[in-house]
């Protein structure tokens, strides 16, 4: 901030808020979605009666860190226990993967994450595309941070920059009485 000029501090310091309450809401909603999820999974994983469900829905709640891809990798683990218990076993223990995963990223995330970082769902996966396929495996990870990011600052440098130039515009040709003929 210091490295601004003094009559630009301001509109830093506002932008850097509005990053900072961006960060902390995915946090926040990053923290609350493994609590549902690690939830869901004990519970289910209970049902099936798969051993150390507790570590693994601990494993699969830490692993939604990685967006889109942390679901399908924590679920190896477990799915694989059950098969060497029993074909039905590992056949239910995927159920409840598919299950749980289905509400939590189908239902929780997205209502959380709109609540908290407020992104739309379809930005988000092309944004985790995109970061995967730029920074690999850390962008996956930091890849809702970074859109938000991202979006703060071209709605803060460009965006609203280009509406504060036309609205005096726009209001003279509002308030400018029309040519009537007659």
């Amino acid at each position: 901030l210091s490295l601004l000029p003094l009559e630009h501090r301001d509109h830093a310091r506002q932008v850097m808020a509005r990053i900072r309450a961006s960060w902390l809401g995915w946090l926040q909603a990053m923290a609350l979605d493994m609590l549902v999820l690690g939830g869901l999974l004990y519970a289910g994983l209970q049902i099936v009666g798969l051993p150390f469900a507790v570590g693994f829905a601990v494993f699969s709640a830490l692993l939604t860190v990685i967006p889109n891809y942390g679901s399908i990798i924590s679920a190896v683990p477990p799915v694989l226990l059950g098969l060497a218990q029993s074909p039905q076993k590992g056949l239910l223990v995927l159920a409840v993967y598919v299950i749980v995963n289905q509400i939590e990223g189908n239902l929780v995330l997205p209502l959380i994450m709109a609540r908290r970082v407020d992104l739309h769902p379809a930005l988000v996966t092309i944004g985790v595309l995109v970061t995967a396929q730029l920074f690999g495996l850390i962008g996956v990870i930091v890849s809702i941070p970074l859109l938000s990011l991202a979006i703060i600052l071209v709605e803060e440098l460009w965006i609203r920059p280009m509406e504060r130039a036309v609205a005096p515009e726009l209001a003279t040709r509002a308030g400018a009485p029309q040519a009537t003929g007659g």
